[in-house]
């Protein structure tokens, strides 16, 4: 039986750049990096703190915009998390 050729084409694996205020989802690296917080600062907020988000598998894709996330968090007055002392928001919202 005679072998398939394989036909590779530069021209099938274009890659196409979504613009990143388009995007629907993102992953906590994307969001931490474009909101200006640490990455593992995601993991430590309260659950009514944290960005909207869903979970697939094992895989976090948060679906909040970091804009509207930080809008949320200054109507809040600041959050604390595991690892902030309270003095420290309190001064920052002052």
């Amino acid at each position: 039986m005679p072998r398939k050729a394989k036909v590779r084409s530069n021209s099938s694996r274009k890659e196409t750049r979504i613009d990143d205020s388009l995007r629907a989802g993102r992953s906590p690296e994307q969001f931490a990096q474009q909101a200006g917080i640490g990455r593992t600062t995601i993991y430590l907020l309260p659950d009514d703190a944290k960005p909207l988000h869903v979970r697939i598998g094992e895989r976090l894709v948060i679906v909040e915009h970091p804009r509207d996330w930080l809008q949320r968090m200054r109507e809040r007055g600041g959050v604390v998390t595991k690892r902030t002392k309270p003095e420290t928001v309190a001064e920052a919202t002052a």
